[in-house]
C-alpha cells in the first residue's frame, strides 16, 4: 500500500487532480444506483472518510490532540458537514445527481458572502471576476 502512495505522490500534480476530480465526480451516481436512504449514504461516506482521514494522520504521524475547545469546535464542524453530506444525498434522489451536485455547488458563493460581511475578509479582484464568472458556468451548465 505504501509503495502505491509513494508511486502516486510522484506523478504531477495536475495528474492527482484529474484523478481525484474523475473519482468525486461519480459519487452522485454511485449514490442514485446504490438504492440506500440519504442518512444511510451520508453516515457511511462520513465513516469511510473519517476514518481513512485517521488512517492517514497516524501512518504521517501528524496527531495532534489539543483538547478542549478545539475538539469541540472540530465536532461542531463535522456535524454540519454530516448534515450538509445528507441533505445533498436527499438532494440526489429529488432531483438526480447532476443538478443536485450542482445546487450543493451553490453554496460556495453564499459563503463566499459570508466570508465578506461577517468574517470581515477583504473583497479582492479575484473574488469579483470569479463570482459573475462561476454563476455564467453554473447557468450555462
Amino acid at each position: 500500500m505504501k509503495s502505491l502512495v509513494h508511486a502516486f505522490n510522484r506523478t504531477p500534480p495536475w495528474f492527482q487532480l484529474t484523478i481525484g476530480a474523475v473519482l468525486i465526480s461519480f459519487s452522485g451516481v454511485y449514490v442514485k444506483i446504490a438504492h440506500v436512504t440519504p442518512v444511510v449514504a451520508g453516515f457511511y461516506r462520513m465513516l469511510f472518510g473519517g476514518v481513512a482521514l485517521l488512517m492517514l494522520v497516524l501512518l504521517r504521524r501528524e496527531m495532534r490532540l489539543k483538547g478542549g475547545p478545539y475538539l469541540w469546535y472540530g465536532l461542531f464542524c463535522s456535524f454540519w458537514l454530516a448534515v450538509d453530506l445528507i441533505l445533498w444525498h436527499f438532494s440526489i434522489h429529488v432531483n438526480g445527481p447532476g443538478l443536485a451536485t450542482i445546487l450543493a455547488n451553490f453554496q460556495v458563493f453564499f459563503m463566499a458572502l459570508a466570508g465578506v460581511f461577517f468574517l470581515g475578509e477583504k473583497v479582492s479582484l479575484k473574488l469579483v471576476i470569479s463570482i459573475p464568472l462561476a454563476l455564467l458556468a453554473l447557468t450555462l451548465i
